[in-house]
């Protein structure tokens, strides 16, 4: 009990006022009573930012047999909402109709040479990034990505079969799961997004 008023001390009347006057917005009137009961609910709201220590390195497959870029590795900002990511489609990949969109796919190599050609590495996001939005959960990245798929350019790697690969997560059966894409696929509209920074 005495925890208790000292818990109620702490809140400032402005504070109380404050409270009641968003409960009252969230629940119109009668949300006061709504909440009381039990019938209106206030949730916390989702953490969208990302911190990282970028010196840490990120965890490859035991499958890997070179990352291709580690100078890129610790390039990026420590600190990011999820909210300014920037995701990317190539123009060939953005064809609507079900003819035009079989026309309207490249291979993931194509997008990878276009990348490095333009210097635009860099920009992406990379493995570190995916582990650090993998670890945030299934309900923030569908509130930031929805079904999507997003690819992280700057940690492409080559396989011990001698193929490229870039990881790529989405959410599958409620977990957020990082997979790795091969760049001679074909990349379509519905998925393969770069993640990029917009700055």
């Amino acid at each position: 009990m005495i925890r208790e008023r000292l818990a109620i001390a702490d809140v400032t009347g402005g504070q109380l006022n404050a409270i009641v006057k968003k409960i009252k917005k969230a629940g119109g009137v009668d949300g006061v009573q709504r909440f009381l009961s039990d019938e209106l609910i206030v949730t916390a709201k989702e953490d969208t930012i990302i911190r990282i220590t970028r010196p840490v390195k990120p965890t490859y497959p035991d499958w890997v047999k070179q990352v291709m870029h580690p100078e890129l590795e610790d390039v990026g900002p420590g600190e990011y909402d999820l909210a300014s990511i920037d995701l990317w489609l190539d123009e060939r990949q953005m064809k609507s109709s079900d003819y035009m969109r079989q026309m309207g796919r490249v291979y993931g190599s194509v997008i990878y040479e276009d990348f490095k050609h333009n210097d635009r590495l860099k920009t992406c996001l990379g493995l570190r990034d995916a582990e650090e939005i993998q670890k945030k959960g299934p309900a923030v990245f569908r509130r930031c990505f929805g079904k999507k798929a997003l690819c992280f350019w700057k940690s492409v790697v080559c396989s011990t079969d001698l193929n490229l690969h870039v990881p790529c997560i989405y959410v599958l059966n409620d977990d957020v799961v990082i997979s790795w894409y091969r760049l001679d696929l074909h990349w379509s509209s519905d998925d393969n997004l770069a993640a990029r920074f917009t700055s």
